[in-house]
């Protein structure tokens, strides 16, 4: 417990929050589509309910896994320590990727994705506000 404090402090407390959000929303994200129910159906035989992956089949796990493939690559690259030149441009690209899929998914699990998305965005802002930029003369 007290490595992940001196983690956070070092981080950044907004950052670190908004990191554990991104990855704790993704992961709850695979789980929601293995276990809750979305699509339901009334017919003669009965009415039933579904999961995601039950209607659509285990191939859209590999869909739902985007956001937190997204997630722990922006946070394995802000929390390195040497990694201060380019980890901003490599976490705002990953974070626009995502943003991008957002968009073109936003009729189907799109808006489920938003909240990583805003995390991501966050702890962007926070590195790129602690990190300064040394330029040789």
């Amino acid at each position: 417990m007290a490595w992940l404090v001196r983690k956070a402090h070092e981080m950044g407390t907004v950052r670190s929050i908004a990191l554990v959000g991104a990855l704790g929303w993704s992961a709850a994200l695979i789980v929601g589509a293995c276990v809750v129910p979305v699509y339901s159906s009334d017919g003669p035989a009965g009415s039933g309910s579904a999961t995601l992956v039950g209607e659509n089949g285990a191939g859209v796990i590999g869909i739902v896994i985007i956001p937190l493939v997204v997630s722990v690559v922006v946070a394995s690259v802000l929390n390195r320590r040497s990694a201060a030149p380019n980890a901003g441009p490599v976490a705002w690209t990953a974070t626009g990727l995502l943003a991008t899929f957002n968009v073109l998914a936003l009729l189907s699990i799109g808006i489920f994705v938003l909240p990583v998305t805003v995390c991501l965005v966050v702890a962007c802002m926070q590195h790129a506000r602690g990190t300064v930029v040394v330029r040789a003369s």
